[in-house]
């Protein structure tokens, strides 16, 4: 085998190797670390949580953006914003919103 595909097929070998150590490290909230290494993916419903209204998922620029529509123990509409590797996430606060609105 010649020398220069032999370096090729140890540096690919060592980059999936790495790629693997790296989602064990800093694991993302996707569906690619289930489908990688068979682990689940678990995101936390947050503290403050009453009552779930929707949850939606979209793709943009082939990264999944989750997002988690809940009344909150004030009383308050809340949409979290759950990212594939956890950066970067937002929240947003809806005004005027009264709990009854949904009863």
């Amino acid at each position: 085998m010649k020398k220069w595909l032999t370096i090729f097929i140890v540096s690919i070998v060592g980059i999936g190797i790495l790629y693997i150590g790296f989602l064990f490290i800093f694991p993302p909230q996707s569906q690619e670390r289930s489908r990688i290494l068979g682990m689940d993916t678990k995101l936390e419903i947050p503290k403050d949580c009453k009552t779930i209204i929707n949850i939606t998922f979209s793709v943009k620029n082939s990264k999944t953006h989750k997002y988690l529509t809940y009344v909150n123990k004030k009383g308050e509409l809340v949409t979290k914003e759950y990212r594939d590797w956890g950066f970067l996430e937002g929240q947003i606060r809806w005004v005027g919103f009264k709990e009854s609105m949904i009863k």
